[in-house]
């Protein structure tokens, strides 16, 4: 394994990590819970936007226009909720 990378050029010491994942045996739930934005849930997706990016004017209402759009077709917007206790925190 650890040839690998000196192969594809990259060093040893460096800021990666390789990962593995023995899938012989069932793969539990993933955590956070995801959740497809529907237009019930745009305006979470916007706090949860403009609490990630600085200076963020998005709202529910652009959410809107932007999912009603063309290019949104065929994408999703996804929201994770992290469980706290037996809450979840949006």
């Amino acid at each position: 394994m650890r040839e690998v990378p000196g192969r594809a050029g990259l060093g040893t010491g460096g800021p990666w990590t390789p990962l593995r994942r023995d899938l012989a045996g069932p793969v539990e739930e993933p955590a956070p819970r995801i959740e497809v934005v529907g237009p019930e849930q745009a305006h979470r997706y916007a706090a949860a936007h403009r609490a990630a990016f600085d200076g963020s004017a998005f709202t529910g209402e652009r959410w809107q226009a932007m999912a009603a759009g063309a290019p949104f077709a065929d994408a999703r917007s996804l929201l994770g909720y992290e469980e706290r206790g037996e809450r979840w925190r949006r």
